[in-house]
Order: structure tokens, then C-alpha cells, then sequence
């Protein structure tokens, strides 16, 4: 069972959210609601819930902050923002569950399913250090937090090769290790890597230009990388392909 705190310095989004879980209809205890970060520390460490709603900005102190206080991180976090593109685009980085302000019951139910599923495993702290190091780093954000079935595991974004689509899920392949299998679309990376010369060559291919040595005509055209991979190139894209080139 979900056993939740609110760490939030409004008590209008306080309110809110509460009326949201209720919306739900998802059974969650309730513990608490802190105002602030130092009193929602306090209450984590009397309270041990398993998942916190908490606030990215606050005065006296940010959500991250508080997070970075505490040693041992044993609670799924879901962060509540107010629409803020480069504290959002962090955590989407970082494959951690956000919502934004004003909260939507049905987004909410979403995010609180999969925290429910989360919790049969243990946390896994790399996603909240990857967000920490991408907060204090100017952007394009240089690491990814990439959710596989089995594991969570964070690459350099210079390191991917390219990334194909398989089904609703993507496949990425690394400069090292074998290829991984991400539950995300195609979509949501073209997205979030569209300002690290990433390019959707194909329908179901995202190339990292940055690894594009040249392009080549067989099979229609295909974009030919460092290590000799090649990439197929679609008909409509080409043109706009080799003027990325150029």
C-alpha cells in the first residue's frame, strides 16, 4: 500500500493534490503534508513513507536540497512543479515522475500506479544523482537516465549511437555495451535529445550526428557511422540529412 507525505509551500497545491488522490480512486495513506523542505525532512524521517509528492521549488530551500540531505533514499519520489521547462526537462532526463501544476486526477492516477509497482523494488538512487548533476550543469544536459524492464541505468548522451523503434519502446545503441531496450516511444527521445544534434533520419531511427561519417546511396540511402554502422536514411529526409552533413 501506498503510504504518502505532501512537501509543498502552498496550501492551495496542498489541497489540491488531496482532492486529486481522492479522485483516483487509488486506496493511499495519507501520513502528512510539510510546508517546507527542513519540516518534510523531519516528518520522512519520523513517518518513513514509501512515496513523497514533493515541491522542485520552495522558499528556505528547494526539493532537490532536501533530497540531497538525505543519505539513504528508501521512498519513490514524485516531483510537483509548476510548468518550469528546464527543472521538467531535468527530470525527463533523469526517467523520474513528474506532475504539473494544476495536478490532473488522471495524470496523477498514472504516476501513482507505477510508483505502486516501483515499490516491489529497491530504489534506485542513480536517477536522483543523475537530476542533482544535471540541475547544476547548463544546458544541453549531458547524461540520460534510461528505464530498461530490468534496470535503470545512466549513459553519456555523446556515447549513443543511434536509437531505433521497436514497437512503443526504443532500442539504444551505445559506443560500448550491447543495445537496450527502453520503455519510452521513439517520440519522447527525439524530444528530449532535439538539442544534441540528434536526427530523426527515419520513421524508426533517431542518429546521433555527431557519430555520421557520411552518407551513402545503397539500399536507398543510408547514413554510414564512425564504427561503419549504417543507419537507414528515409526518401523524404534525405535532402535535409546530407545538409545536416554539410
Amino acid at each position: 500500500m501506498i503510504k504518502a507525505i505532501i512537501i509543498d509551500d502552498e496550501i492551495g497545491a496542498r489541497n489540491y493534490l488531496k482532492h486529486a488522490i481522492k479522485e483516483t480512486g487509488i486506496e493511499i495513506e495519507l501520513l502528512g503534508e510539510a510546508e517546507n523542505a527542513l519540516t518534510g525532512l523531519n516528518m520522512i524521517n519520523e513517518l518513513q513513507p514509501n512515496v513523497v509528492f514533493l515541491d522542485v521549488e520552495m522558499p528556505g530551500g528547494s526539493g532537490l536540497d532536501m533530497l540531497s540531505a538525505i543519505k539513504n533514499i528508501t521512498f519513490k519520489v514524485i516531483f510537483t512543479t509548476a510548468f518550469s521547462e528546464y527543472a521538467i526537462k531535468a527530470i525527463k532526463y533523469s526517467a523520474l515522475d513528474y506532475l504539473v501544476k494544476p495536478i490532473i486526477a488522471e495524470e496523477l492516477k498514472v504516476a501513482l500506479q507505477r510508483a505502486d509497482k516501483a515499490l516491489a523494488f529497491p530504489i534506485n538512487t542513480q536517477q536522483l544523482t543523475n537530476l542533482q548533476h544535471n540541475l547544476h550543469s547548463d544546458l544541453p544536459f549531458d547524461k540520460l537516465s534510461l528505464n530498461s524492464m530490468d534496470e535503470i541505468s545512466v549513459v553519456n548522451v555523446n556515447d549513443i549511437l543511434y536509437c531505433k523503434a521497436v514497437n512503443n519502446y526504443t532500442e539504444f545503441y551505445l559506443i560500448e555495451n550491447n543495445p537496450k531496450l527502453i520503455t519510452k516511444t521513439l517520440l519522447h527521445f527525439e524530444n528530449l535529445l532535439e538539442d544534441h544534434n540528434f536526427f530523426r533520419c527515419h520513421r524508426g531511427y533517431l542518429v546521433n550526428m555527431n557519430h555520421v561519417k557520411s552518407f551513402s546511396r545503397e539500399d536507398g540511402g543510408m547514413a554510414v557511422l564512425n564504427n561503419k554502422t549504417k543507419v537507414p536514411v528515409a526518401s523524404r529526409r534525405k535532402l535535409e540529412f546530407i545538409d545536416r552533413i554539410k
